[in-house]
Parts: structure tokens; sequence; C-alpha cells
């Protein structure tokens, strides 16, 4: 057992020394001040706007608040995570605010959808909650010329039920690789167009998918 821990020990420091030595051999190859504007490029192009949407002010107050704190547009969110409840208007907010840019949308940690609560039967994702106006999702341009084609991952609450009518129609580079466990129904459409899923299975909970 002892020789067990000593050998994964040795693992651990292997990957940490590669680490050092890959990030030396960066700093050799190019200038200091180069390498570090190359870190801080990158930080910069992975923005991750986090969101508590618990304090009944309404989405699109409380992203404007934290951009305000991090000094931030809406134009450098590449990535989205909130908390806390959500209804109908702010799945609209995410759209048109930030559908431009955003790759991965990160929900699990809501609770609270609409009047359904996270553990009741009827919790789960609206109708047309990631695609624009019904029917254009994220492959379409709009007035502004923006294509909504960024959208890549999201994550869903683990305690979802349902998944409802054109929830992600069009979200053409959509990869989700897998659904909680605990869905039950798909409705019509929900995944109309996505070309790019990547699921492998589906939950052994589900009763309904639509047709």
């Amino acid at each position: 057992m002892k020789r067990g821990k000593t050998m994964k020990k040795k693992k651990i420091l292997k990957k940490i020394v590669s680490l050092f030595i890959m990030v030396a051999l960066m700093i050799n190859i190019m200038p200091i001040a180069e390498f570090i504007s190359v870190i801080t490029a990158y930080a910069e192009s992975t923005y991750n706007l986090i969101v508590d949407n618990s304090n009944g002010s309404g989405l699109e107050a409380n992203m404007l608040s934290k951009l305000g704190e991090d000094n931030k547009e809406y134009a450098d969110v590449s990535k989205i995570t909130i908390t806390g409840s959500m209804v109908n208007t702010d799945f609209d907010t995410i759209k048109t605010t930030l559908a431009p840019y955003v790759t991965e949308i990160d929900i699990s940690g809501v609770t609270r959808i609409n009047n359904t609560y996270s553990g009741s039967s009827n919790f789960g994702i609206p109708s047309n909650a990631f695609c624009y106006n019904g029917k254009t999702g994220y492959s379409t341009t709009l007035s502004g010329g923006s294509k909504y084609t960024e959208l890549i991952y999201v994550r869903l609450p683990e305690s979802i039920k349902s998944i409802g009518t054109d929830a992600f129609l069009n979200c053409t580079n959509l990869a989700l690789t897998s659904l909680p466990e605990g869905i039950t129904t798909i409705a019509m459409n929900a995944f109309n167009s996505c070309t790019n899923l990547a699921l492998t299975s589906l939950p052994e909970g589900i009763t309904t998918i639509a047709m």
C-alpha cells in the first residue's frame, strides 16, 4: 500500500516538473514581456462572467453589475455561469446580449426556473430557451450582422426532468456529450439541427421523446 502511494506521488511530481519545464522552454523561446502578453491575452479571451441571480433584481441588471465590477463588456464574455433562479426573459437576455460572443453557458447551479424548483417533477428547461426568437437559434444573422454560431457547451442542472420544445433548435455548434441522468422527457424539436451533438447515450430514465 505504501509503495502504491509513493508511486502516485512520483507521478504527480513528474507532471508538475514537466509543466515547469514547458513554461521554462516557452520563456527561453520568447522574451519575458511577450510571454506575459500571451498569457494575459489568453486569460482575457476566456473571461467567465459569474452571476448570482438570486436577489430578484433580474439577470440583465446582475450581469451589468458584475461586468462593471470586473471592468468588462459583453464582447469580453466567452462563458457565463449563472446561479440562483431564472425565468423565460433571462434566457432571452443571454441571447440578445451574449450570443455573438459566448461559447459556454453554465446553469448547473440554477435551482429555480420560472415557478419550478430543483427536485420537483416539473423542473425543466423551457421551450425556446437557447433558440433565438423561437426559431432562428444560434445560427442566424441578426439585424446587427452578428451570427449566433458561438455556443458550443451548455451545462444543465443535474436535477432537471425535461427539455422543452425547440429548446436548442439550430444550435449548430452545440457539442453536448451527455445529458443529466434525471431527464425523463425531451420535447418536440428540442435538438433539431444540432448537427455537432456528440451524445453517445441517453439517460436511462427517459420515457418520452417527441418526434
